[in-house]
């Protein structure tokens, strides 16, 4: 999803989604892959 999103290659998703995890913004990977995201929405 972050790939198609962000128009970006694997490498460069892998290498965000891991900060993201380090930043506390999203948590590890869960046994199917998917992750969840731990900070509370944004008002727009």
């Amino acid at each position: 999803l972050v790939q198609r999103h962000l128009r970006i290659g694997y490498n460069r998703a892998a290498r965000l989604l891991e900060q993201m995890e380090q930043s506390g913004l999203v948590s590890g990977m869960s046994g199917s892959g998917n992750r969840e995201i731990l900070v509370p929405k944004r008002d727009e």
